[in-house]
């Protein structure tokens, strides 16, 4: 018997007098056994010595949450490659346990564990497909750090196996794949999952990806199953990248593609209809730009439309998929494609929506397809009906998410561009109004929506720098005055914005400068004292109508005053109900029983 010999004998004898409570001699002497198995692998241990540490290890497999010490041992039979029923058994508990347990030591080493079992040990087909499918039926875990070590073990299997060994459950694998990705919401195991897919479509043979293409086709071509049809559009962003996609595949799906944008696209526009009406109802004076957006919605809709529910949660997680795939397909065959599909008009009325993850997909699609293309992008915008137009007062309307503030502006301005490319005067009319029409409705309502002012008032700092304040047309066409009037209601109302903030003041002050210093000055001054002094005297002969009204109907000015102080209350009421209800405090006004 050589002296490695004696020392496990003498260790393993130490370890039957050794009870749990001698807690760090046990991690001892598994951590001296584990540390001889390694030294010379060549070795043969006797089968009643592998006997006896297999016992010791399945006693103390689970000593404590923090002891590693019987798994690296467990770890060093397997590296031996020591075929014994015991150590099949063993692996059988400890599948069980890297899924339960939560300290990441444990788990990162028995997933090792398991995947060096599966590749080196004599395994019949019906002993791996049991341990595969044990994974596959886990994958969607209710516990996340479960689910991260499923996946992180079904990825090591993809990477490390053989497309021999691989081929039975490639199929399984993916369909389970997409399944577990559509379900899950933790970002970084969804990135895991698509790792898994993209790994496996390099080993699956074409016979089992041509298959997989087809099914995920069908997936797409349900109209009424949402989640169905966003795992085929997972499979498909996975695919595109892998270069398996062909175009005439693409055909197969694009009316669905269609489809489903008109439909979220009609959805959103009839919900913000909706919406725009609420307001009008629960509000004494209502904002210009809810009027006029409401008019705007109506004339996208036509009459009579049917007032849709908002958007489901499976329909988000759809459209949120669905602008996913674009963006790869944009990448990786070009924009062309996009256009093809005719899809522009919904896919902007997309941004509309309150989903903030929607709109953002959208903008990142939109800069994507402006970036790889900023002129065929134009053409395709100017070529569809009043969509130029739409896009800009969509891009406005989502001014209200912060965090795309610089992406909104840029693709603004790329819209705006063409209009002062070819001087078209009636397009750049509209666009002032738009914007007229948009500010004056934010200073009706400074103090919500001072942050969004901010935010306008940097799409007329860009546009002022891009202008010519010296053309006649546009000077006929009232465009300075649209432009100029809205810049100067904001100056007069310096001493109401204030109250909020000064940075307003500051960087409407800057634009005029801006303007001052590219126009003439005798027209300047012309322009700027003419729409100054109209303003004061529409502010004038309001303020004279009010005393009137209250000199001569002094009843109906009285009520009206007092209606609109019990609307504030009970609107304050409502907002508070809200507020315990659900932790927070409504967007807009709300309507509660």
């Amino acid at each position: 018997m050589c002296i490695r010999d004696r020392i496990i004998t003498a260790t393993l004898k130490t370890l039957e007098v050794l009870t749990q409570s001698d807690f760090e001699l046990v991690k001892s002497c598994f951590r001296l056994i584990a540390r001889l198995l390694r030294l010379n692998l060549s070795t043969q241990l006797k089968a009643e010595q592998i006997k006896i540490l297999i016992d010791f290890i399945t006693q103390n497999m689970t000593l404590s949450e923090s002891v590693t010490e019987p798994l690296e041992c467990l770890s060093a039979l397997v590296e031996r490659k020591e075929v014994r029923l015991e150590i099949y058994e063993l692996i059988d508990r400890m599948t069980e346990m890297m899924i339960t347990t939560f300290n990441q030591r444990i788990q990162s080493l028995t997933r090792r564990i398991f995947v060096r079992f599966l590749l080196t040990f004599p395994l019949t087909d019906k002993l791996l497909s049991k341990h595969v499918y044990f994974l596959l039926k886990n994958i969607r875990y209710r516990d996340i750090e479960g689910r991260r070590v499923i996946i992180e073990c079904l990825r090591d299997i993809v990477e490390t196996f053989p497309e021999q060994l691989l081929a039975p459950f490639g199929e399984i694998i993916m369909y389970q794949g997409i399944v577990a990705r559509v379900n899950e919401d933790d970002e970084d195991l969804r990135h895991l999952l698509s790792q898994i897919m993209t790994l496996l479509l390099r080993k699956i043979s074409e016979a089992t990806s041509t298959a997989i293409i087809q099914q995920a086709v069908n997936w797409i071509n349900e109209p009424e199953k949402p989640s169905v049809s966003e795992g085929g559009f997972i499979f498909f962003s996975i695919a595109t990248r892998a270069g398996i996609i062909s175009r005439p595949v693409l055909n197969n799906i694009s009316s669905s593609i269609k489809r489903i944008l008109e439909a979220t696209a009609t959805t959103i526009v009839n919900v913000e209809l909706k919406n725009a009406k609420d307001d009008r109802l629960q509000t004494s004076k209502v904002s210009a730009w809810a009027t006029f957006l409401e008019e705007e919605l109506s004339a996208r809709t036509g009459s009579g439309i049917h007032m849709e529910d908002d958007l489901s949660q499976a329909q988000i997680k759809l459209v949120s998929s669905l602008l996913g795939f674009l963006s790869v397909l944009v990448d990786f065959q070009g924009p062309a494609i996009f256009y093809h599909m005719e899809i522009l008009r919904p896919t902007s009325d997309i941004l509309l929506t309150r989903v903030e993850a929607l709109v953002t997909s959208t903008i990142q699609l939109f800069k994507q397809l402006t970036a790889k293309n900023a002129k065929e992008f134009m053409a395709n915008v100017v070529a569809g009906p009043d969509l130029l137009y739409r896009m800009r007062l969509n891009l406005l309307r989502c001014l209200s998410f912060e965090a795309l503030q610089s992406d909104i502006l840029e693709l603004f301005i790329v819209l705006v561009e063409n209009d002062l490319k070819h001087k078209d005067a009636d397009s750049l009319l509209k666009l002032a109004k738009m914007l007229s029409i948009s500010v004056r409705s934010s200073l009706k309502n400074a103090k919500k929506e001072i942050n969004l002012m901010k935010r306008k008032i940097l799409i007329f700092s860009e546009l002022s720098k891009r202008l010519d304040w010296n053309d006649q047309t546009l000077e006929d066409a009232q465009i300075y005055d649209y432009l100029m009037n809205t810049l100067v209601r904001i100056e007069v109302a310096k001493d109401l914005l204030e109250k909020f903030t000064e940075d307003v003041n500051i960087e409407n002050a800057k634009v005029i400068e801006q303007i001052r210093e590219r126009m003439d000055s005798n027209r300047f001054l012309l322009i700027y004292n003419r729409v100054k002094t109209r303003l004061i005297a529409r502010k004038q002969q309001a303020k004279e109508a009010r005393k009137s009204k209250l000199l001569l109907a002094p009843e109906e000015a009285i009520e009206e005053k007092r209606k609109k102080y019990l609307r504030k209350r009970l609107n304050m009421k409502n907002r508070l109900k809200f507020y315990k209800l659900t932790g927070s405090f409504p967007r807009k006004r709300v309507k509660l029983e």
